[in-house]
């Protein structure tokens, strides 16, 4: 992993990300639908929606995945 890809990841917070996402959700937006193409939860990509959906359902959203 080069050097600025480990400090990008690095500087990751969820109240960051969270804060961002949420200045882009209508404010009485109650469900939220997520849609992927994976057939499988193996990891990577299919982890980081997996946490995505976990944050959204924690602040009071009700997520699903299709």
């Amino acid at each position: 992993m080069s050097n600025e890809a480990y400090d990008l990841a690095h500087q990751f917070r969820e109240s960051q990300w969270l804060s961002t996402v949420k200045a882009c959700i209508p404010q009485n937006t109650k469900r939220i639908l997520m849609l992927m193409d994976y057939t499988t939860f193996i990891g990577g990509a299919e982890t980081h929606v997996e946490t995505i959906r976990r944050t959204l359902k924690r602040e009071g959203y009700e997520v699903e995945i299709l």
